[in-house]
């Protein structure tokens, strides 16, 4: 558990400095094998109907919703995001499995989501966004480690091909486990995978709950741990729903007592 200078510390770091950190053992050894086995039995299986694949990489999507070690895995950094956020009420966008095959390059220098909807020059206050990558196999510069151009969450624009920023870029390395946190204003691309296996590591896309999610938020979502269930409905979205359902409940009766009285 990281003590609040600490995460003041990545606060700093992700608003000011680099535009990212990597921080260690945010996923634990059993849980990544676990993912590994989720992972390859949506491949053989089609599990979800949610696999996209393009260009040597493939992207497997609601898979918070199958099973209780995503669902652990994306509460875990929740305090450090709600920090670097400002705010408590935080909504999981997206949240997703990317495998990187060898052979895949560049797929652009890139903001995320929502900065790439908005125009230059893009407002810096408030945050609306954090990426977060976890590193399921190990990330290097051989296999595809995402590349990042420290501190160009600070220009406010989305990058070109032209901007002399691109040519900054460095492979961010991470251990299997770790959690790379970034400002979703941070220019960042793909890195090319020259090794001879997959990359394996979970995105999940943070922002404030008054952000539209980029995923479908109706996926079937199977019973979690107790533990788990208060903060996963709210991080996912679903309090808000069912307070609207609760709402039109309420009216409903309201509308049948008027009615009764005014013998209608």
């Amino acid at each position: 558990m990281l003590s609040s200078l600490e995460i003041e510390s990545i606060k700093h770091e992700v608003i000011n400095g680099a535009g990212y950190v990597v921080l260690p053992d945010f996923i634990k050894p059993d849980e990544i094998n676990e993912v590994k086995k989720e992972i390859e039995y949506f491949r053989s299986e089609g599990k979800l109907g949610h696999q996209f694949e393009k260009d040597n990489r493939e992207r497997f999507f609601g898979i918070i919703y199958t099973s209780s070690v995503f669902q652990a895995i994306a509460l875990r950094p929740l305090e450090i995001v709600r920090s670097v956020l400002e705010t408590q009420k935080v909504s999981l966008s997206g949240f997703s499995a990317h495998m990187v095959k060898p052979g895949l390059g560049s797929i652009g220098m890139h903001v995320d989501y929502p900065y790439g909807d908005i125009p230059d020059p893009i407002p810096q206050n408030p945050i609306l966004g954090l990426q977060l990558i976890w590193a399921v196999d190990e990330f290097t510069a051989d296999n595809g480690a995402t590349l990042f151009c420290p501190g160009t969450q600070k220009l406010a624009r989305r990058p070109t091909k032209t901007s002399p920023e691109t040519k900054s870029s460095i492979p961010v390395v991470a251990k299997p486990g770790s959690l790379i946190l970034a400002h979703c204003l941070c220019w960042h691309d793909s890195g090319e995978n020259m090794s001879d296996s997959p990359r394996v590591g979970l995105l999940g896309n943070y922002t404030p709950s008054y952000i539209r999610p980029i995923e479908f938020p109706f996926f079937e979502l199977k019973a979690p741990p107790d533990d788990l269930r208060a903060g996963l409905r709210s991080l996912l979205g679903l309090t808000f729903y069912e307070s609207v359902v609760q709402d039109l409940l309420v009216e409903e009766r309201a509308t049948e007592n008027w009615l009764r009285k005014a013998k209608i």
